[in-house]
């Protein structure tokens, strides 16, 4: 046999024995389901309903003339009918009464200058932590930030103005939040 004959033969003899060698893959074990909870029982709660309101609708009175008279029917039997009695007329109704509408739900705090003497604190914080702040030398994406928590602390003075305290505060708050961060850069 050739040398190159024999080294073919033992190339594909390694490859072979390589073969059987290999770890063959083995199918995953199925995972157990999971069972679903029933779901909770319901409560039927009685919703008592109101008796809707007498809303009849008035109908027009009928006209003066009398009704055509009645003809005779043909075929076998050729009976004349009776004249047709008035139909009942229900009283005009007068319109309801519209009830007025409820006032809308006011916030009652027992202290508003003490929620508007914080939303001033927290707004004065903020303005002085941006006042700190140089924005030509900040950042693209900070000076966008720094924008944006401008434009906080304007809101929140003009709700302060208009007695908002409560949403003052929380503009005033994010103010001071991105100052703080800007700062921290």
């Amino acid at each position: 046999m050739p040398v190159s004959g024999r080294a073919a033969l033992a190339v594909v003899l390694l490859v072979g024995a390589s073969a059987c060698t290999r770890i063959h893959a083995r199918t995953p074990v199925p995972l157990a389901a999971l069972e679903m909870p029933l779901p909770p029982a319901r409560l039927l709660v009685p919703v008592p309903l109101e008796e809707p309101e007498d809303t009849a609708v008035a109908l027009p009175d009928p006209p003066a003339t009398s009704p055509p008279a009645a003809r005779p029917r043909e075929g076998m039997a050729a009976v004349r009918s009776a004249p047709e009695r008035p139909l009942p007329v229900a009283p005009a109704a007068t319109p309801p009464e519209p009830t007025p509408a409820p006032a809308p739900p006011v916030l009652q705090t027992g202290n508003v200058s003490a929620l508007e003497q914080h939303a001033n604190a927290l707004l004065g914080v903020a303005q002085r932590g941006l006042a700190r702040l140089k924005p030509d030398s900040l950042s693209a994406n900070a000076r966008a930030q720094y924008d944006q928590a401008i434009g906080f602390v304007r809101m929140a003075s003009e709700l302060i103005k208009i007695k908002n305290y409560m949403l003052a505060e929380q503009l005033a708050s994010k103010a001071d939040a991105v100052a703080t961060q800007l700062a921290k850069e």
